[in-house]
């Protein structure tokens, strides 16, 4: 997935996807709040996990040469949804 992202120049999208699927479940569902986490309340812990991940999945394909210097190119179809 993250070689695809690399190849699609759509890298940024594609780790916070990875990132996310390697995490648990960042939305909260606190039984004595429920009315606050219908509007979805999010885990501050997880959140930062997929950022720390985001970046450890970042390295890899940077030192392979997937990616160069200019996020501008890696993520030109950033915005694509159809393509992500």
């Amino acid at each position: 997935m993250l070689i695809m992202g690399a190849i699609f120049n759509c890298v940024d999208p594609i780790l916070t996807v990875v990132a996310g699927l390697s995490v648990r479940d960042p939305f909260l569902m606190p039984i004595d709040k429920k009315d606050l986490a219908e509007q979805n309340l999010l885990s501050a812990p997880t959140l930062k996990d997929i950022d720390s991940l985001r970046k450890e999945f970042f390295s890899p394909i940077k030192d392979t040469g997937l990616v160069h210097d200019d996020p501008d190119v890696y993520n030109g179809w950033s915005n694509a949804g159809d393509l992500i």
